[in-house]
Order: structure tokens, then C-alpha cells, then sequence
């Protein structure tokens, strides 16, 4: 069984210090930097969005179960800069695929002029299969996936992002054969998103994509490219017309006439975790998905 843990570095020292006191002055460390995207705007509209790349900097004391969070994002709108006091963290452990994953969950807190803040750490994130042909994997550095948004000031909202992310969830298409409308629901199908934030262009990726019960087989690796990307006050934004896909199968790209997608609508919001996507292929099969590239636990955590 495979594990995915975010604090794994400093395991050994903690087994060895668990039952010290805390009040020996003894401690044990682990500190990590996320480099992530941020979407920035503002509460009342009057500016942004604006996306910017930024590092954020973690340092766990696991005895005391406190962490701080250092962050520093220049942007056009409103320069940010904060270090927090220590603030509780719980790290929990879940069974899901091939093994055991972590999330850490900072408790929500105030620090000088930041507010509202929500930061989780996590490995339960979707990884796509590896396509020979396809653009390589962009995946953070220990899995650390972090999902954080917070207000600076009374008017400045961030939140955080990834541009190489997966969407799983359910598909529903709907098509009319011989004059019998049909619905066809499938949980297979994944939704890769690559987006470029300075030329604001994306490429959308469907694996095992199958529009219908009688389709023989599902498309394999289908891709739409330079799709644009809108950045709005809600979130983000894909949108395509009459595009021509690309299938993928042995390293070799074939642009697949019969499957041409009228049209293509993604939109991401919220905690920019969760997407909502629409399409309509040869002018038949309407598809319709909901889905988000973390896995949000609702079950117990793992013993």
C-alpha cells in the first residue's frame, strides 16, 4: 500500500520525540514551499482580475500541531505580504486509490490585515495517465496541492490555482437516436485542463471519452487546443466553437473530422477547485459534467 504524506520528512523524528514534554524545549520541524498561480480581484468590482505566480512558505512545529504561513504576492492591485502567528493544523489520512493520502487543514484565522482565510494542503488530487505525445505532466513537488483563499484589506480577495489539473465526476450526454431522445451517464470520463496564463490560452484534454451506450468504444486522448481562457471576478473561463480534434494513440496526433465539437464551454469558481462543462459533438450528443480535480473527503479518515 502506498502512502502520499505531506509531513513524511520529519516521521522519524516525531516517533522518536512523541512522548517527550513539550515544555523540554524539544521540537520537531518541517517546512515546505508551494509555487502556485493566484487569481486576485476585488469584493466591489472596481479592479482585476489580475493572475500572478507567487511562493508560499510553510513551517510545521508537529509536536505543538501549529504551523506558519509566510506569503508574498506583487501585483498590480495591491502589494501582499503577511507572516502569520503560529495556528493550529490537524493532519488526516484517507484511503483512496491505491493507498493512504493526506490533508492538512489549517484552522481558519485572522492575521493583521489579512481575514478570511482557508488554507488546505493535500495529495487527493487527480493525476492523469501518462500519453505518449501529450504534453508532459506538470505535477507540484510532493503532491502538495494547495487550495487557499483569503481577503487582504477590506477589498482584495486571492485565491490560489493550478494550471495542469484534472476534473473527474459524472458526464451526462444526451443524443436522439431514430427519433428516440436517449441519456447516457459515465463516470470514466476525465477532463485535463493546461492553461498558459500569460498568452491566456488553454488545451483541454478528454480521456476515454463515450458519448453514448452505443458507442463500441470510447475516444481516446482528445484534444482541443488554444482554447481561450477569460479570467473573471468568479473565477475562470474556457470557450470554443467548431473546434477539430486531436486524437492521441501511439505517440501519433490524427485530427478526428467525424467529432467535431460545435461547441465547448468550461467555467472553474468558487475555491477554483470544481469545474462545470458543456459540449455539443456533430451535432448530436449534448454533454454535460460536474466534477473537481481534488477528491473532498466525506468519509472518516483512515486509522
Amino acid at each position: 500500500m502506498k502512502k502520499s504524506l505531506l509531513l513524511s520528512l520529519a516521521a522519524v523524528a516525531v516517533a522518536g520525540f512523541s512522548s517527550c514534554d513539550h515544555n523540554s524545549g524539544v521540537t520537531s520541524t518541517v517546512s515546505f514551499s508551494s509555487q502556485t498561480f493566484n487569481l486576485i480581484t476585488t469584493v466591489d468590482g472596481s479592479a482585476g482580475p489580475v493572475v500572478v505566480s507567487s511562493v508560499y512558505n510553510f513551517n510545521f512545529d508537529q509536536i505543538a500541531a501549529t504551523g506558519t504561513i509566510a506569503g508574498e504576492v506583487t501585483n498590480s492591485i495591491q502589494p501582499i505580504s503577511f507572516v502569520t502567528d503560529p495556528i493550529k493544523y490537524k493532519v488526516m489520512n484517507y484511503q483512496w486509490n491505491d493507498g493512504i493520502h493526506e490533508v492538512i487543514d489549517l484552522e481558519t484565522f485572522k492575521s493583521k490585515d489579512i481575514y478570511n482565510i482557508d488554507f488546505q494542503i493535500t495529495t487527493m488530487a487527480n493525476i492523469p495517465p501518462i500519453i505518449s505525445g501529450l504534453p508532459a505532466i506538470v505535477i507540484p513537488t510532493g503532491y502538495k496541492y494547495l487550495v487557499a483563499s483569503y481577503q487582504a484589506g477590506d477589498n482584495v480577495r486571492v485565491r490560489t490555482f493550478w494550471t495542469d489539473v484534472t476534473f473527474t465526476g459524472t458526464t451526462n450526454t444526451s443524443y436522439s437516436v431514430a427519433g428516440v431522445d436517449k441519456s447516457f451517464n459515465s463516470d470514466d470520463v476525465k477532463y485535463r485542463v493546461i492553461i498558459n496564463p500569460t498568452d491566456k490560452k488553454a488545451t483541454v484534454i478528454l480521456y476515454d471519452a463515450r458519448f453514448a451506450e452505443e458507442m463500441p468504444k470510447p475516444l481516446t486522448n482528445v484534444v482541443l487546443k488554444d482554447l481561450p481562457v477569460t479570467f473573471t471576478n468568479t473565477g475562470y473561463e474556457i470557450n470554443g466553437k467548431d473546434i477539430t480534434p486531436v486524437c492521441y494513440e501511439g505517440s501519433v496526433g490524427t485530427p478526428n473530422t467525424d467529432r467535431i465539437f460545435n461547441s465547448f464551454s468550461l467555467s472553474v469558481g468558487g475555491d477554483l477547485t470544481s469545474a462545470h462543462i458543456s459540449y455539443k459533438v456533430s451535432n448530436v450528443f449534448n454533454g454535460a459534467f460536474s466534477g473537481s480535480y481534488i477528491v473532498k473527503p466525506q468519509t472518516t479518515p483512515a486509522q
